[in-house]
């Protein structure tokens, strides 16, 4: 029996907003202690840096594909794909997978998650062993259903496509990624740069950031909690698109999926009674679509935390054409994927 979010509107609301307090902060322990060693780890394979790479987008457009449901739902690759040589493409490593499969070679990826067991895949495991193995996230999350089933397969076909197009592929590797992922982007050919997250306040000299920064020289950069934002502010900042557009920034969940798959559905197992799971979970109206979406805590504070930043992205129009999902307010243009083609093709007139 599959579960749906709970409509209760004020228990529901207690308990995401008490499971969002705090949140932010603890996210920043566990991933700036894991990130922070992984960069310790990396320190001695670092040559190149996103200083490198700046200005490499100066007056065009950047496609910026991250690994949301509505890739698939909305067939967003295939429709984008006859103009694609317009775009110069980043991708978040999530994304990479749908490209491949998609014909198309990202010209940038990112990774900045220092997980050391699941982000490896995206890239495919080349030890993929029993105890990744018996992680169901692949087989449960909603961000990719070609990995749902046959697993060993279809990592064996990642591997495949991922070496195939590595020399290709510019690799946009945060210090915080382990050093797995760091292997395989190394062993398919990819030109790695490198850059630091921002965990903390950086103008504290004494902040975990300032640290690093002293520690490595690696040129720093917000990442809003996610490689989606990461990759939009690279475009914008780094490659200083003059636009840049996105598909695939979901940062929630359609109405038909099962709360069981949603993707940190295991955490709340982890201090929630299942009954009460549903309750973690809140629904949002896309006033462009007229559809509902629900998200959890850690989706509705990427959301929160990318309209945040938009502003820091100077000049460059940052249009969201994903079709789906919370990502809209201030500094957001809406707009459907066919008017991005038709703006595309126009500017070539």
């Amino acid at each position: 029996m599959t579960t749906q979010p709970d409509q209760s509107k004020n228990t529901k609301s207690n308990i995401f907003d008490i499971i969002s307090g705090g949140l932010e902060a603890r996210t920043l322990r566990h991933s700036s202690n894991l990130g922070l060693a992984n960069a310790d780890t990396n320190k001695p394979f670092i040559r190149q840096t996103i200083k490198e790479l700046t200005g490499k987008a100066t007056g065009k457009t950047c496609l910026i594909v991250s690994g949301g449901p509505s890739i698939t739902r909305r067939d967003s690759l295939a429709r984008i794909k006859p103009i694609i040589d317009k775009f110069i493409v980043v991708a978040a490593d999530g994304g990479m997978s749908h490209c491949l499969r998609s014909g198309i070679t990202p010209d940038y990826v990112l990774t900045v998650d220092p997980d050391r067991k699941r982000i490896v895949r995206w890239y495919g495991d080349d030890n993929l062993t029993d105890e990744k193995l018996a992680d169901d996230y692949f087989r449960r999350q909603d961000l990719d259903d070609y990995f749902t089933q046959d697993e060993i397969n279809r990592n064996e076909e990642q591997i495949r496509i991922v070496n195939a197009a590595g020399p290709s592929i510019t690799s946009v590797l945060a210090t915080s990624a382990c050093e797995d992922v760091r292997r395989r982007a190394t062993d398919s050919g990819m030109d790695i740069y490198w850059w630091n997250p921002i965990y903390d306040d950086v103008s504290d000299p004494d902040s975990m950031t300032r640290t690093l920064y002293n520690s490595n020289k690696v040129p720093c950069m917000n990442t809003g909690g996610n490689v989606g934002t990461a990759a939009t502010i690279f475009a914008a900042r780094v490659l200083q698109a003059k636009r840049v557009v996105m598909i695939g920034m979901d940062f929630s969940y359609y109405a038909d999926l099962p709360i069981e798959r949603t993707q940190y559905y295991d955490q709340f197992l982890e201090f929630m009674n299942t009954a009460e799971i549903a309750q973690a979970f809140k629904t949002i109206r896309n006033p462009h679509l007229n559809e509902d979406y629900y998200t959890d805590p850690a989706y509705n504070w990427y959301c929160e935390a990318f309209l945040e930043l938009v502003g820091s992205m100077g000049d460059c129009d940052v249009i969201n054409a994903t079709e789906a999902g919370i990502l809209f307010g201030d500094g957001v243009i809406w707009k459907s994927l066919d008017d991005v083609i038709q703006l595309m093709k126009n500017e070539d007139n």
